[in-house]
């Protein structure tokens, strides 16, 4: 997810387990590496279509 939740956290609020909380929650724990690495992609093909447009 780009917001960084765990899709285990996800599958398990789904199931009837404990309610993701929201992203500006205090108790909100992001899993790092998948929001990084996908920001990064993200930012990173956004950057390149801008420059090939130029």
């Amino acid at each position: 997810s780009v917001g960084g939740t765990p899709r285990t956290a996800i599958e398990e609020a789904n199931n009837g387990g404990r309610p993701v909380p929201s992203h500006h929650s205090p108790i909100f724990q992001i899993d790092p590496k998948p929001a990084i690495t996908s920001g990064v992609i993200g930012t990173v093909t956004a950057l390149k279509a801008m420059l090939d447009a130029r």
